[in-house]
């Protein structure tokens, strides 16, 4: 079956293809979330203290017992002399790449919870007004709707997302170089030789973008690079004056 063919049975069944696509990506990642933590992180009871405001202002200061998860182990599923790849457990408070870290967490959870939720309403009301068939602008939205509701599910009943794909480089100089300590304008820093751990979720979302990019600079040919917007149809001819 041809791309062509198949593109326009997802155009004729978009709404179906969309929830079936969203509901399968979302689905495969809370399976690997859960499995993830299950297998490479282990619960432990740890005390943490706890201020308590009374209602005239006075602050307590005691302590609660809660149970959190902890990495107990990774697994390498690939390694040579250039990169490797593998699962660790770890968890994600903020967004991607530590954004919004320094936002307080009272904060935080909600503004990401809210992002996410118009993000993936801006994209549907996007995803259904398209007038074009296009196959990979469809998967794009498909993508990154699934991954979004992925990561949102997990801030919603977890408070943090979890993360357990691993990348990272084995090659000796790369790994040296990246380790060692670097200046810049004066301000020091030092590199790391793994990739910011990420999830299923994470790879539809950048998938999705990708794909979204290249239709961009890529349009299909003979039409206009605004797919949402239907042409206007043209304007009548002037009747002929009698004679």
């Amino acid at each position: 079956m041809k791309w062509s063919t198949i593109a326009a049975l997802m155009f004729k069944h978009r709404v179906a293809f969309l929830l079936v696509w969203v509901v399968c990506w979302v689905g495969c990642d809370q399976a690997s979330k859960i499995w993830a933590q299950g297998a490479l992180a282990e619960q432990r009871e740890v005390v943490r203290p706890k201020e308590v405001v009374a209602p005239d202002g006075t602050s307590t200061r005691t302590e609660e017992r809660v149970t959190q998860f902890f990495a107990k182990r990774t697994i390498t599923l690939h390694e040579n002399g250039l990169f490797g790849l593998g699962f660790k457990y770890a968890e994600n408070r903020a967004a991607a790449f530590s954004l919004t870290e320094s936002i307080p967490e009272g904060a935080r959870r909600p503004l990401l919870l809210l992002v996410s939720v118009a993000a993936c309403a801006l994209i549907a009301v996007w995803y259904l007004r398209l007038k074009v068939v296009d196959g990979l602008l469809m998967l794009s939205f498909a993508l990154i709707i699934g991954g979004a509701l992925g990561n949102f599910f997990d801030r919603l009943r977890l408070s943090y997302v979890i993360d357990f794909l691993d990348m990272y480089l084995t090659g000796p100089g790369a790994v040296a170089w990246l380790r060692a300590p670097h200046s810049l304008f004066g301000i020091g820093f030092r590199l790391s030789d793994h990739w910011p751990t990420y999830n299923v979720a994470d790879v539809g979302i950048v998938s999705g973008a990708i794909g979204v990019l290249l239709r961009t600079f890529k349009p299909l040919p003979g039409t206009s690079t605004d797919s949402a917007v239907e042409p206007s149809p043209p304007a009548p001819a002037p009747a002929k004056e009698a004679a």
